[in-house]
């Protein structure tokens, strides 16, 4: 449902046309008055949307202004305004869901992501965000859990030793305590983000690799602002819990608001290649490649999708290129082996395997 009205918000809808060129392109006009993003410029009623439609179906574009006929319209014609009028009333009620709920899923997503940690500060975090939250019950319980438990990370005391004797002993011991580096450091408690910028707290989470929680941040920021920096963060959040149609989701409005954005077609080529739709990732690349051409995981990248189409010429191209890049680059070195074996090619193969042996993992 996020998905669906995402796109009733953000994204035009194809052309009729594309689907059925022998179709009227009066009926694809009549289409996009209907489906468009500003209210007042569509038909002011359901009645004034299908007699245009009717209209379109019999006359061409240029006549669409012409008033609806008088005489009632046979009952089969009304049935594509209806499934029409039907399509954009579900996707109204999908938007007006979709907000109305959005609230409580970032609590719900907050808390998920924290529920099962040991510090009562982000507890405290959650309660000072939602203090009526449907979890406030259960976040005051896990702080008063918590505070019955030690605290982690405190340094237990020294065990007590002979004191030493003498005055040579008294003075050694005096200048043992007097070094700065005999005091044991303070423990700094892990600590939520300030209260402020929702996107720059979302970057300090995904900094420190907590993604879930990452990401109503992100989502508030968007909420704000729609901003190509949110989605592409948030978008990145999703791609790392392996939400990979959510990341497409984002990453597709990131390139709506920068088209030319080289690192969101990368991205979003990542995505859809690890859903195995080859084609929309080898477009992606394509793209990315125009936008960026010094980027060597775009190369490897475009390179793999080479390799499913058995395409190996290509896509020793693409991995050499990708080394070329980043000569450090052990699975462009695996990944060109894999070709060069497919090709016959059994020294290259196994000189490319052990070259990516000898290289560090990055």
């Amino acid at each position: 449902m996020a998905s669906l009205a995402a796109q009733a918000l953000y994204e035009e809808p194809p052309a009729a046309n594309a689907a059925n060129p022998a179709l009227n392109p009066a009926v694809g006009t009549t289409l996009r008055k209907a489906l468009s993003k500003t209210p007042g410029d569509r038909y002011e009623t359901c009645a004034q949307f299908a007699a245009a439609l009717r209209a379109a179906c019999k006359k061409p574009a240029a006549a669409l202004s012409t008033p609806p006929p008088a005489y009632p319209a046979p009952r089969r014609s009304l049935w594509p305004a209806a499934a029409v009028v039907a399509a954009l009333a579900l996707l109204a009620g999908g938007a007006w869901l979709y907000q109305h709920n959005s609230a409580s899923e970032i609590e719900m997503t907050y808390w998920t992501s924290i529920k099962d940690s040991k510090e009562r500060t982000l507890f405290q975090a959650y309660l000072n965000r939602y203090p009526d939250g449907q979890f406030a019950g259960l976040a005051k319980a896990q702080m008063e859990t918590l505070a019955s438990e030690p605290v982690r990370g405190i340094t237990p005391p020294p065990t007590a030793k002979r004191p030493p004797v003498g005055a040579k002993a008294d003075a050694k011991e005096t200048a043992e305590k007097s070094r700065p580096d005999s005091v044991p450091p303070p423990v700094t408690p892990v600590q939520p983000p300030a209260a402020g910028d929702p996107y720059v707290e979302g970057q300090a989470l995904l900094k420190r690799e907590a993604y879930a929680e990452a990401v109503p941040y992100f989502s508030k920021a968007i909420a704000a602002q729609p901003d190509y920096r949110a989605y592409i963060g948030r978008a990145g959040a999703y791609q790392h819990l392996e939400r990979l149609e959510e990341a497409i989701n984002d990453y597709s409005q990131a390139i709506r608001l920068k088209g030319d954005s080289a690192i969101a077609y990368h991205e979003r080529g990542v995505c859809l290649a690890r859903l195995r739709q080859d084609d929309r990732a080898f477009a992606d690349y394509n793209r990315a490649l125009e936008l960026g051409p010094a980027n060597p995981l775009t190369w490897n990248g475009r390179g793999v999708i080479y390799l499913h189409r058995k395409e190996y010429q290509k896509a020793i191209a693409d991995f050499t290129e990708a080394i070329r890049l980043r000569p450090a680059f052990p699975q462009a070195f695996k990944n060109r082996a894999a070709a060069e074996k497919a090709l016959g090619d059994t020294a290259g193969a196994n000189a490319d395997l052990k070259h990516a042996g000898e290289l560090k993992p990055e």
